[in-house]
């Protein structure tokens, strides 16, 4: 590849480090320090860009465009964020009740609550009149009502309450939803009752645009649901042609999660392109040599893609996509048709200036993965197997694409979501042939839905398509195998998987062997370094009581193997939620259950219960879940004291009745006793933990 037709991508990563970087480092120091030598580092682009500067003393100027590259970067991240502004909410907002005047960025219905998330305009005391200005943004819990059930986004709204961060996750390698959220740019929650909200601006006055779209959207949405009765094709449908992906039911998530076939279910390039497409072929009869008329069809489809790109929902891979047409349509107006590894580091550059946050975004980064494992992998991939048959070459075109974005997507998603799915060839054999039939049906109906017999026509053809895509995802998500899960490879995995896509793609680009020597060699050492880890696992015992609300689940491991003892089935949710991730991170085969009244007595494992007494090897641990008769003559000395379920004992009586280093109190209990048992635990001298307070109790034995 010609380095000199694709400037952006050179620029780009310096450009992202700086990004990245202001994310790290808090230092506002850093910033202004940035700000100086941007001036600096543009001052020499302009003093050292001269035709008499010498060949060999040209890398100067790189260096100094490099440099102002690598701090705008920073400068831009740094601004980014919210909370590093002094006029943030959080620093004269937290701990107290406050008033806040907010305007709705998305509203997020549920079944108890809506989700609210706000852009914070002003804060005010009580005691204050006017409020003080104030900047960031929020998520607001407000319980279902009249009320809440018509605001939508664009709507100015004040009410009364306290923020705070958000919770932790209280469970090893759960789900780090309060992460997930500072990523979006909120990073404090708040909870308001009814009687202190209240709607100051409606959102026709606020932004009438944002209302009409909103709308617009909300019309379209009923009427996919009145001809598409059944769940499933009502959830695929609206996600695929609409972006509305809150209708998608968790049986067909999954199907397409497990299949490889989610990303069909989010607007992506293939959506924008049959736009493009098709506005291309609406707007064919203005091709002709005059500029005015290619000026005019290029803004037509430019209005076009973006106003789609943001009825959809304006997600990463959406604006992506957009961009990357934008400057082909713009290339074409220009007559310039510029290298495609450019256009999308151009198309990178351009949102990160407008949002450096989408860095942080899963889908921006798997999105442009996607795209340049399709640009670079599919042609010689596909030409590895000539087949001679039409029908077959089609396929294996399609599997060629399919298999260019795994090459560059696997390691980011092993690390993210600890899964593969087998059969993604499978599925892209089927959702991007019926995706290209499915949108062009699913806009016909909405803008033909009115009009008597055709509308009732496209609907039945829109259910028709629908069903048999999801008929076919069903069938591929039941067969055997097609998933491998529990993958945990870390960051040092993420960046061997990294080096290895690097090195193949080194040894397609130059045509040699010797990249992908490299690659089997970090292939077979990190193959030696996760069976060192495995042996490691193998040796270590662990004691870990987890945190469900209402419940008591603990996990007795020995390497691979775990005793379960708790009140919820192996197979609920609850549980599956709490020790799922860490079971799947850890490889372990839960071999038995065992309920608090249960007995059992393991000689080869080393493991004993009796009632409340458990002893795993050397250590012993009491479930404490009623109150004990009597004392014994000399209380017997324990590890760990589990209490459960609320028990009616005096915490103070302790000593009469054990003799334990530390005490823990699970999730069945409540705030109160826990409470309780603390300030009592805090008299006598002994270690107390809360489950529901301080996380799951981890103890290696």
């Amino acid at each position: 590849m010609n380095w000199h037709e694709a400037p952006f991508l050179r620029f780009l990563p310096f450009f992202v480090v700086g990004i990245v970087s202001a994310s790290l480092w808090d230092a506002p120091p850093i910033a202004a320090a940035s700000g100086g030598v941007l001036f600096i580092s543009l001052c020499f682009l302009v003093l050292l860009r001269s035709p008499r500067t010498e060949h060999r003393k040209r890398w100067r100027f790189g260096l100094a465009c490099f440099l102002a590259l690598l701090f705008f970067g920073y400068c831009l991240g740094y601004l980014h964020i919210d909370l590093r502004r002094p006029q943030h909410f959080s620093g004269f907002a937290r701990g107290e009740d406050r008033y806040f005047l907010g305007k709705v960025i998305q509203v997020r219905p549920g079944e108890k609550t809506d989700r609210l998330e706000l852009e914070i305009l002003g804060v005010g005391f009580p005691d204050s009149i006017p409020p003080r200005y104030a900047c960031g943004r929020l998520v607001l819990y407000l319980k279902r009502d009249t009320v809440s059930a018509i605001i939508a986004p664009g709507a100015q709204v004040a009410f009364l309450g306290s923020v705070r961060p958000f919770d932790p996750p209280l469970n090893p390698k759960a789900f780090d939803y309060g992460r997930y959220m500072r990523k979006k740019g909120f990073y404090y929650q708040c909870y308001a009752d009814p009687d202190r909200f209240k709607v100051l601006l409606s959102p026709e006055i606020a932004a009438g645009w944002q209302l009409r779209m909103d709308r617009l959207r909300k019309r379209c949405i009923r009427i996919f649901a009145h001809h598409l009765p059944e769940s499933n094709d009502f959830g695929f449908a609206a996600a695929l042609v609409l972006g509305y992906r809150d209708g998608v039911n968790d049986e067909t998530y999954s199907a397409y999660a497990e299949t490889g076939a989610i990303h069909v279910l989010a607007v992506s390039g293939l959506h924008v392109g049959l736009v493009y497409l098709g506005l291309g072929f609406a707007f064919r009869f203005l091709n002709r040599k005059k500029w005015q008329t290619k000026l005019l069809k290029g803004l037509l489809m430019l209005a076009g893609i973006w106003l789609f790109a943001v009825f959809t929902g304006a997600s990463p891979s959406a604006l992506r996509a957009a961009a990357m047409f934008s400057f082909m349509i713009t290339g074409r107006i220009i007559n310039r048709h510029g290298n495609i590894y450019n256009t999308l580091a151009a198309s990178a550059f351009c949102l990160l200036c407008i949002d450096p946050g989408l860095i942080s975004e899963t889908g921006f980064q798997l999105s442009y993965l996607a795209v340049t494992g399709i640009v670079f992998f599919q042609g010689p991939v596909f030409k590895l197997w000539y087949i001679s048959n039409a029908l077959g070459r089609f396929a294996w075109k399609l599997n060629s694409v399919s298999l260019g974005a795994q090459l560059t997507t696997f390691p980011l998603t092993l690390y993210l979501f600890h899964q593969f799915p087998v059969y993604f060839w499978l599925s892209g054999l089927i959702v991007i042939p019926m995706a290209t039939l499915i949108l062009p049906a699913g806009i016909a109906l909405l803008v033909l839905d009115a009009v008597p017999l055709i509308g009732d026509g496209l609907g039945w053809l829109l259910r028709l398509l629908v069903g048999v895509t999801n008929m076919l995802i069903f069938q591929v998500h039941r067969l055997p195998g097609g998933l491998i899960s529990g993958i945990w490879p870390g960051v040092p995995g993420l960046l061997v998987g990294f080096l290895i896509t690097g090195c193949l793609m080194r040894a397609v680009a130059r045509d040699k062997s010797k990249p992908i020597l490299w690659g089997l060699t970090m292939m077979a050492v990190t193959g030696l370094w996760i069976n060192l880890c495995a042996f490691r696992d193998a040796n270590e015992r662990e004691l870990i009581i987890y945190q469900i609300p209402g419940h008591s689940a603990v996990d007795l491991l020995n390497g691979n193997e775990g005793i379960y003892l708790g009140d919820l089935p192996l197979a609920d949710p609850r549980l599956e939620q709490a020790a799922g991730n860490y079971r799947a991170f850890r490889r372990i085969r839960v071999s038995r259950q065992l309920g608090p009244a249960d007995s059992l007595e393991l000689t080869e494992r080393s493991f004993f219960k009796l009632a409340g007494w458990v002893q795993f090897y050397s250590y012993r641990l009491y479930l404490l879940d009623y109150m004990p008769d009597k004392p014994p003559a000399a209380p017997p000395e324990l590890d760990l004291l589990l209490v459960s379920g609320n028990p009616a004992f005096d915490p103070l009586n302790i000593p009469a009745f054990f003799k334990p280093a530390a005490v823990v109190l699970d999730g069945s209990n409540t705030r109160r006793t826990a409470d309780r048992w603390a300030d009592a635990c805090k008299q006598l001298n002994i270690p107390c933990h809360y489950t529901a307070r301080d996380g799951a109790f981890i103890k290696h034995l």
